[in-house]
């Protein structure tokens, strides 16, 4: 069982489990609302570590392509995040099966998402 965060009394608007393959270290990652400040907070644990960590300067928000799918005329995602070819892509899962692909030519740069 991992170590309860300090921040435990934060709903978190996401929390993610992953491995980071350089370092060999599979890791927690919750994102926090603060709303108190401008932005997010971030905090990892290394499993098999003791405590939770904040992110700083770490971590960067990147703004989706825009979602294909539409229902009644609001946006859904249905996404998969992955890389390809060294790139950030999105495959965007549609709502009728239609499924587009969406690449990161400029890592970091929102406006260079193309199809």
């Amino acid at each position: 069982m991992p170590p309860t965060s300090p921040k435990k009394h934060i709903e978190p608007i996401a929390s993610v489990f992953g491995f980071n393959s350089l370092s060999n270290e599979y890791k927690l990652l919750r994102i926090l609302t603060n709303s108190s400040e401008d932005g997010n907070e971030v905090e990892v644990l290394i499993l098999g570590s003791d405590s939770w960590r904040e992110i700083t300067k770490e971590f960067q928000l990147i703004q989706m392509p825009p979602p294909l799918s539409k229902k009644g005329g609001r946006m859904l995602w249905s996404f998969d995040l992955m890389v390809l070819g060294g790139r950030l892509c999105v495959m965007d899962g549609g709502c009728m099966g239609d499924k587009v692909v969406w690449v990161m030519k400029d890592y970091g740069v929102n406006s260079s998402w193309a199809k």
